[in-house]
């Protein structure tokens, strides 16, 4: 928490609003997907294309450092980078802006914690005749073919 007190007023505004024209540019480019293609390729060479690569395709680590964040405070922003599996360093910038606008709200927990959804499914499953064990040795997986391709697992 120190260090949200010492950073500069512009600092935080500054990455907020990255995030934001990020989150535009990258809803334009999905947008832009239903436009012919030739008008999208007039659209990228009016000045969009700078403008995506700008905004979603720099790394989110890059476009942090730009707004002269402390590494302590660049941590605490982009401690969810695990909810879209790749590292700050590599992941493009749009990838963490769309998470930001996801928690931004806050995070929400079910009543008894983490562990009352892995409860709630096991009874589910024993209510329909199934049933759940963990740490049981298993020497076969029984399989049948699946009518959409594959197979699907029938019992242990």
């Amino acid at each position: 928490l120190r260090h949200f007190k010492s950073l500069k007023p512009t600092s935080l505004d500054m990455y907020y609003q990255k995030c934001q024209k990020a989150r535009i540019v990258a809803y334009m480019a999905f947008a832009m997907k239903l436009l012919p293609p030739m008008a999208t390729k007039i659209c990228w060479k009016l000045g969009f294309g700078q403008l995506y690569k700008h905004y979603c395709l720099n790394t989110t680590w890059d476009v942090i450092k730009s707004c002269e964040l402390p590494d302590e405070v660049i941590g605490a922003l982009t401690y969810s980078w695990g909810d879209y599996g790749t590292p700050p360093s590599k992941s493009p910038f749009f990838a963490h802006a769309f998470m930001e606008s996801h928690y931004e709200g806050g995070a929400f927990f079910p009543k008894g914690g983490s562990s009352s959804i892995g409860k709630t499914l096991i009874a589910s499953l024993r209510r329909r005749g199934g049933e759940v064990f963990s740490c049981s040795p298993v020497d076969k997986i029984l399989t049948e073919s699946s009518k959409y391709g594959g197979y699907k697992a029938m019992g242990v």
